[in-house]
């Protein structure tokens, strides 16, 4: 028994240091680190510190430093991550009774690529018939702090190899493109930047403008002097003229889709053209619009669409509407200068005012295309007298003139009306009557294509009232407002 006992005992502790033997030893080791930001290279606080395989999570101090102590030696990856930082790692071995210093820089997160989401753009994808001059707008989402982000617009056209307009630095939510064609597929996207750094692009729109054919109704706009375009009474405007000069008196091409202006050059008045769906602006006139008080209107197409009248002192010249062929049509009796001319091929006649040296001393002919058969059908009377222009068969003349027959040497007008002359009979009637508001004055009338309508200005008599354009029939009656701040109206 004493043997067995003694036997037993030897085999314990035979077994238990073998046991011993076959235990692998374990050592321990330390990571220290430091969190910065990668653009200012600050130290970042509260920073939260993982590792892979995992052990105790950590967060840096006021000086972005962090330490995990009894790490068991090997490899682990540590990850960094802060609110509105993109998260850092980075792979470290672990050494026996070794400390292993690391550095983790986290990007703002916000400069993460494509962070950056866009919404509610405009013009919306694929839409038609988008006005002159575009407006593109948009909303974002994906950062958290907007300061110091901005914005590239890039627009291009199936025709263009790149970008027709690139504009950088837009710190604003949307840009206005001034000079965009009419009746064109347009493609647009945003890049979105922080810090010189992408962090966002949009998808690929696209939206087709508006056609120039489809606007009926030209004028200038009385505060910033362009010539605008619009499609209905009271609607939308569509900016024609780019210039930051006074552009004035739209004169519709009856054939084509051209306009032609005039348009201040050196203090006098010059033609302008503007044509193709690019609105392509070229000067035609080698000489001014200019005269006896000549407000630069004196100039008109014309029936065939090919070339241009225009009034210069006592000469009446025609030229080609690429500004060639200049030709002298008539000189105007003697002490007086042309100011107003229009041209009807129904009636084969030209329209055209004389002026002499002061502003009311005006008198209304008709002659012919080359000049001759002067006839006078308005005679000079006290009052002032404007912008003749025929009808479109030919058959009447309108015009304005100053029913309270007040020579005012300024030029002041006090019950400015529209009257019409038929040709046939020289029947003239007022057709402003009782529905002009007293007190204002009706300017600058036009007979709209069919001959049903007529567009003019209506205005305070004082000489400093808003300008509103007014739609009235060709009798008189049914005036209606169509465009307040607005005034040469032109159909088209």
């Amino acid at each position: 028994m004493a043997k067995y006992s003694i036997f037993l005992s030897v085999f314990i502790i035979a077994l238990v240091c073998s046991c011993e033997d076959t235990i692998d030893e374990k050592f321990n080791g330390t990571i220290s680190g430091v969190v910065e930001s990668k653009v200012t290279g600050k130290p970042l606080e509260g920073a939260v510190i993982s590792t892979n395989p995992p052990s105790l999570s950590v967060k840096t101090d006021a000086d972005g430093k962090f330490i995990i102590e009894e790490l068991e030696e090997g490899d682990y990856v540590v990850t960094a991550s802060k609110h509105e930082y993109a998260s850092g790692s980075t792979t470290v071995k672990v050494n026996k009774d070794k400390v292993t210093n690391i550095v983790i820089q986290l990007e703002d997160g916000d400069l993460a690529a494509n962070t950056v989401k866009f919404a509610d753009t405009s013009p919306l994808q694929s839409q038609e018939d988008v006005g002159v001059p575009v407006t593109f707008s948009w909303n974002y989402t994906g950062v958290s702090d907007s300061s110091d982000i901005a914005f590239e617009l890039n627009v291009y056209t199936n025709e263009s190899e790149g970008p027709i307009i690139t504009v950088e630095e837009i710190t604003d939510t949307f840009y206005i493109a001034e000079n965009l064609s009419y009746s064109k597929k347009h493609f647009w996207t945003l890049i979105a930047k922080k810090n010189d750094e992408q962090v966002g692009q949009s998808d690929l729109y696209n939206f087709n403008t508006i056609s120039s054919s489809s606007l009926p109704y030209l004028f200038t706009s009385v505060s910033d002097a362009n010539i605008y375009l619009s499609g209905e009474k009271e609607g939308s405007r569509h900016r024609l003229t780019q210039e930051t000069i006074s552009n004035n008196f739209p004169r519709a091409n009856p054939v084509t889709d051209e306009v032609i202006f005039s348009a201040t050059y050196n203090s006098q008045n010059y033609i302008y053209l503007v044509y193709g769906e690019e609105q392509i602006t070229k000067r035609v006139s080698p000489l001014p619009v200019d005269g006896n008080h000549n407000p630069g209107a004196g100039f008109c197409w014309s029936p065939t669409g090919d070339q241009i009248l225009f009034c210069h002192y006592d000469k009446l010249y025609r030229i080609n509407k690429d500004g060639s062929g200049l030709f002298t049509v008539s000189t105007a009796p003697a002490g007086r200068n042309y100011v107003f001319v229009d041209w009807s091929g129904q009636a084969g006649k030209l329209v055209v005012q004389t002026r002499g040296v002061n502003i009311y001393d005006s008198e209304i002919y008709l002659m012919d295309p080359d000049g001759s058969d002067l006839t006078m059908i308005v005679d000079n009377v006290d009052g002032r007298t404007e912008n003749p222009s025929f009808s479109v068969d030919g058959k009447k003349i309108v015009y304005t003139h100053d029913n309270a027959n007040i020579n005012d040497p300024y030029g002041r007008m006090f019950d400015s009306r529209i009257y019409t002359y038929t040709i046939a009979d020289a029947a003239v009637t007022d057709v402003s009557g009782s529905n002009k508001t007293n007190g204002t004055n009706d300017l600058q009338p036009r007979f709209s294509p069919d001959g049903s309508k007529l567009i003019f200005v209506n205005t305070s008599n004082t000489g400093t009232g808003q300008k509103d354009i007014y739609v009235m029939d060709a009798g008189g009656g049914s005036r209606e407002l169509y465009f307040e701040n607005a005034e040469m109206p032109e159909w088209r």
